[in-house]
């Protein structure tokens, strides 16, 4: 009997601390440098689920390994609810595939809480460079085989798998370097230490405005509103491949769900908050949704189509 009664009591002091949540700061991690594409969603999902919740909402960058070393440190972390982290597939189902180092299954070994948002990638080059078209890029490449580099964020990013899945496809040779994020691999292009970066639209486009960069295709199903007169490969006749990019928000394993059913539901209202959305097609992206169990599913429907890009492209897990 004193046992039976033990237990529940013992319990007792999380439970009250898990219906209170959250009644101090919660740290969303971004496991990639400052800057790229997944920041502006989470600067505005962060702001309105402060405003929501009256308890600051406060991001962490913490890059490295294409993602996995924030993933890591996230997957390892009490779940509590007061560590949470906000990734691409990049780092949740690709990299795992390509990074030994990687050590998780995004699938099974965090706590999903919703899809964020998605986008197809951007082609854009250099504007020094005589390409108008995506044709005279295609050109001007397979005239230099093996002499020109593309960026990506890293290796097992899904620029990375994208770009080298792109090139066997258009018979292209190019080398790929990481310059340490997207931002630091436009400034390459820019610079002309790299040919092409395979970004997205809400990233590149001010550049492009700005006549610093050219915008050549985007790899989603529809044009970009964004970039309007830009058209997809579908367009040009390119075959497909995957190529979208979507974000992710996680918790630690074993999040309770006192803590979760709160926590998706206001994600999830906040994806429905007309104003968010409207910032979110401002920037190029496109509102995700879906509730906790579209999280895995998404994972395990596009391993597949990666597992095929990363054979075709000829990269092997290292």
């Amino acid at each position: 009997m004193i046992a039976r009664r033990t237990l529940p009591l013992l319990a007792l002091p999380f439970v009250a601390r898990a219906a209170a949540w959250p009644d101090k700061p919660v740290r969303i991690v971004i496991p990639f440098a400052p800057g790229g594409p997944t920041e502006p969603m989470n600067r505005i999902a962060a702001e309105w689920l402060t405003r929501r919740f009256g308890q600051p909402f406060v991001i962490e960058n913490r890059p490295g390994a294409t993602g996995t070393v924030g993933a890591q440190a996230v997957m390892r972390s009490a779940p509590d609810g007061y560590t949470l982290l906000y990734s691409p597939n990049t780092g949740m189902v690709v990299a795992p595939l390509l990074l030994k180092s990687a050590g998780y299954d995004a699938a099974k070994d965090f706590t999903p809480i919703a899809i964020m948002q998605r986008y197809g990638l951007y082609i854009v080059v250099s504007s020094a460079l005589p390409i108008r078209s995506f044709e005279d890029f295609v050109a001007y490449a397979k005239a230099r085989p093996g002499q020109l580099f593309y960026t990506s964020p890293g290796t097992g990013s899904v620029g990375h798998l994208a770009t080298a899945t792109f090139c066997k496809l258009a018979g292209i040779e190019m080398n790929h370097i990481s310059f340490g994020g997207t931002v630091a691999g436009l400034m390459a292009v820019i610079r002309g230490d790299a040919f092409v970066q395979f970004d997205s639209v809400g990233n590149s486009q001010q550049l492009v405005e700005e006549g610093k960069l050219r915008g050549l295709a985007v790899t989603s199903d529809a044009r970009n509103p964004r970039a309007p007169n830009v058209p997809t490969l579908k367009e040009l006749g390119f075959p497909y491949f995957p190529s979208e990019v979507w974000m992710g928000m996680y918790a630690p394993p074993g999040l309770p769900d006192a803590i979760l059913q709160p926590l998706s539901a206001a994600v999830e209202e906040c994806l429905a908050d007309e104003n968010v959305r409207a910032r979110m097609e401002g920037l190029g992206f496109t509102a995700g949704g879906g509730g906790p169990q579209a999280v895995p599913r998404q994972v395990l429907a596009e391993r597949p189509g990666w597992i095929e890009a990363m054979a075709l492209a000829g990269l092997k897990p290292e």
